[in-house]
């Protein structure tokens, strides 16, 4: 991508996103001193690649909701869910010593409570709105940029379903719904679809 003067913009997003990328595996590195590194970037790869995915090949967004889609998608997986990072006390969720907490902040659990569970929920919602988006950029797409545009849609898509099932899998688990955690299957297989999201523009 870079060869392509026009596409630099999308080279350079997809180079933050390998930057990051390591690091949601900090804990496999440092062990439980990279637990809370780990959690915390979890989710940031995932703004840069959508906004390559939602403005390949122009660099352009097909709607302007597009763009406040990305940008409330950002506020949530990145500043909130970082700030609940922040609230939580391992020690008073039964983790003293297991996880080694850089920056707990000892304020009523209840308030970190509320944060988490908005976080997930608006994710629940803003992951489904994607899908939206990336029909309506498909079905708009004209020409020769809908083939290109077909391609990263559908990968785009299979992207935010993957992330919408793990949080689904926190939400039910905290309703009771379900008793046994599929967290690691749904871990594993979004952090594949962001690794293999790229190759999308290749096609």
């Amino acid at each position: 991508l870079w060869a392509e003067p026009a596409q630099r913009r999308s080279a350079k997003l997809l180079l933050v996103a390998a930057v990051t990328l390591p690091l949601g595996d900090a804990d496999l590195v440092f062990g439980r001193y990279g637990v809370e590194l780990s959690h915390a970037e979890r989710w940031w790869p995932l703004v840069p690649i959508a906004v390559v995915l939602l403005t390949y090949p122009s660099n352009t967004y097909a709607r302007r909701w597009h763009l406040y889609l990305v940008r409330f998608a950002t506020l949530d997986l990145v500043v909130m869910w970082d700030v609940s990072d922040l609230l939580w006390d391992p020690a008073r969720h039964g983790r003293p010593g297991v996880w080694w907490w850089w920056t707990p902040v000892h304020v009523d659990q209840q308030l970190w409570l509320s944060l988490w569970n908005a976080t997930g929920f608006a994710a629940d919602v803003i992951t489904l709105v994607v899908c939206v988006a990336f029909v309506q950029r498909w079905r708009l797409a004209r020409g020769l940029e809908r083939a290109a545009v077909r391609s990263v849609a559908l990968v785009g898509i299979a992207l935010a379903l993957a992330v919408w099932a793990r949080f689904m899998n926190g939400l039910l688990l905290w309703l009771g719904a379900i008793r046994v955690d599929h967290d690691t299957d749904f871990a594993l297989l979004s952090q594949v679809m962001v690794a293999l999201a790229p190759l999308a523009l290749l096609v």
